[in-house]
């Protein structure tokens, strides 16, 4: 199915777009008003949705938990195993988390996957004469790059709306997602290399759960809240901009080219600790 939420919800900010502190810590404090308090934000952690499962799994009377798990649910299932070995019958999981690994290593990790994907797409799409990279797969970073890169400074105008940077990056990574998917994003490519946006920006839309109405889902918020209680927090700029950079040379595709940038994001201005680290 499609992607489940936003691929890095507290990664640092990739497009060198400012993220003033003071902007970022209201964040955490309207979604700790809006969402029932810091209480509440406590516990929305994978480690009390572990706990819950439990609960549920005894409720409807199984001695032991079959689970499946995609994406975010193979999280879930490692730490519900880790919290109640003896109360699994089966799982499968279409990931493997290490809990020791850092949330930083992780996130310049899941970068190089999403690199991994667009190499595969640009070498499917090289196929054809018409692919908006080019014949060559090895050139096709550089060509994406020169395509996307000017919306930083000038986002491309969508009727009322604009694509930025970020948008062009979120809309390429939902389609990375899915063979499937491909397809579209050669007509999104092909068309913002004219001029038009139109197909790039609704594949942004679509992962960030945009209705017809203007109105966005919240599961972007949703996982924000999640993680930020899932891993460690990165408080110290440089080591912001380090892991920045890491990610930029992991995936050069989504690299906007501005160097390292040390904002944080809003995990570090959450206002309850993280109920989970690497361990």
């Amino acid at each position: 199915g499609a992607p489940t939420g936003p691929p890095l919800p507290c990664a640092p900010a990739r497009a060198g777009v400012r993220s003033p502190g003071g902007e970022t810590r209201k964040y955490g404090q309207r979604c700790a008003q809006r969402s029932g308090g810091d209480g509440v934000l406590a516990n929305v952690g994978t480690r009390d949705t572990a706990r819950d499962m439990d609960v549920l799994r005894a409720a409807l009377g199984d001695p032991k938990l079959t689970f499946l798990g995609y994406s975010y649910g193979t999280f879930l299932g490692t730490l519900y195993a880790e919290q109640f070995p003896r109360n699994v019958r089966a799982m499968v999981l279409d990931g493997a988390i290490d809990p020791a690994q850092s949330a930083a290593d992780r996130n310049v990790d899941q970068y190089g996957g999403f690199q991994k994907a667009f190499d595969a797409y640009a070498a499917d799409c090289a196929k054809d004469r018409a692919c908006p990279l080019g014949g060559d797969p090895a050139q096709a970073t550089g060509v994406f790059q020169g395509l996307v890169r000017p919306l930083i400074a000038k986002p491309l105008g969508v009727g009322e709306r604009t694509l930025s940077y970020n948008d062009a990056i979120v809309g390429t990574i939902y389609a990375l997602y899915l063979q499937d998917m491909w397809p579209a994003l050669t007509a999104a490519l092909d068309e913002l290399r004219r001029g038009d946006a139109r197909v790039l920006l609704s594949l942004a839309d679509l992962y960030d759960e945009r209705g017809s109405d203007g109105h966005y889902d919240n599961t972007q918020e949703a996982f924000t809240a999640i993680l930020c209680q899932d891993q460690e927090r990165t408080t110290d700029r440089a080591a912001a901009a380090a892991t920045n950079g890491r990610a930029n040379t992991a995936a050069p595709f989504s690299d906007p080219g501005l160097g390292p940038v040390g904002a944080l994001d809003v995990c570090a201005f959450w206002p309850v600790p993280p109920t989970n680290t690497a361990h």
